[in-house]
């Protein structure tokens, strides 16, 4: 009796090592079509675990990365009055480009999905999180299943690697160029990290 339970405590503790020992971070990839400069190798991305990722397709759109509200945890202007700013009425889309954490510094920051529900209610067509640390992709963190908002998202997102970030801001800051992405999901892959 006693090897029986102990062979099944055995058998349990190794099954609770692996399930906890590896966190899967599905990815796709991204590719800067425009400017030329730019052009180069292929960025991964982190997708979001809610939202819709347009898996087996791709999308083409412009960068946009907010003057205010950077980090994307407030409504942006115009919102309330039903207008949205980031709304292209002509193509590409507006992939809007947002700040992980908070800039205000009592202010820990906001759920990565209420970022992406002020961009998709903004009118933008994709979100993407520029992450404030170097550290490998994660998946972004889901917000509580009580936030109404989250079931209401109906755009992709994706987490990107800092470096990868910084230089979409510095592009789009120096304003010379519109910076054109492409976002795939034609290859999405689960990845142990």
């Amino acid at each position: 009796m006693s090897r029986n339970l102990l062979f099944i405590i055995v058998i349990v503790f190794i099954i609770g090592v692996n399930a906890n020992g590896r966190y899967v971070v599905k990815k796709n990839s991204i590719r800067i079509v425009h400017p030329y400069g730019l052009m180069s190798k292929q960025y991964d991305a982190a997708v979001a675990d809610f939202g819709i990722p347009f898996d087996g397709d791709a999308m083409v759109g412009s960068v946009l990365y907010p003057r205010k509200n950077s980090h994307a945890c407030k409504p942006f202007d115009g919102v309330e009055n039903g207008e949205q700013p980031f709304r292209s009425n002509s193509t590409p889309p507006i992939i809007l480009l947002v700040d992980r954490g908070s800039n205000m510094f009592f202010f820990p920051g906001c759920f990565f999905a209420l970022k992406v529900y002020n961009g998709m209610q903004a009118g933008a067509a994709a979100v993407l999180v520029a992450d404030d640390i170097d550290e490998p992709l994660i998946s972004t963190p889901e917000s509580p299943k009580k936030v109404l908002y989250i079931e209401k998202i109906g755009i992709p997102s994706a987490l990107i690697d800092r470096a990868f970030g910084e230089t979409l801001k510095a592009a789009v800051q120096k304003g010379e160029e519109d910076v054109v992405l492409k976002l795939y999901w034609t290859d999405l892959m689960a990845n142990s990290d």
